[in-house]
C-alpha cells in the first residue's frame, strides 16, 4: 500500500469498488460510495492484496488505472509516488 499518493487524507468517505450496483450511503461515521465495476473476479484478485482487514486493498497500480477509468479528480495524486513499493 502506498501511503501519500494523495496529497490529502479522507476522513470522512470510503470508496470501494464492486461488480453490484453503484450508490452512495450516508452514515454516522462518514459516507460508502459503492462504484461498479466490471472488471472480472479474478482481475480484481489480481490487483488487491490482503491487509489484516475485512475489505481487499487495491494496488496503487490498480487503483489509479480505476480512478481515470471512472473519471475521478486525478489532480491530487502523485503518480511518483504509484512507482515506489
Amino acid at each position: 500500500m502506498v501511503v501519500g499518493a494523495i496529497s490529502q487524507i479522507p476522513i470522512d468517505r470510503l470508496t470501494v469498488m464492486t461488480t453490484g450496483r453503484k450508490g452512495v450511503y450516508r452514515t454516522p461515521w462518514g459516507t460508502i460510495e459503492f462504484t461498479h465495476t466490471k472488471r472480472s473476479p479474478a482481475d480484481i484478485l489480481d490487483h488487491t492484496c490482503d491487509v489484516g482487514r475485512p475489505l481487499r486493498m487495491a494496488t496503487p497500480q490498480a487503483a489509479w488505472r480505476d480512478l481515470k477509468r471512472v473519471g475521478r479528480n486525478t489532480h491530487l495524486v502523485d503518480e511518483s509516488e504509484l512507482t515506489n513499493d
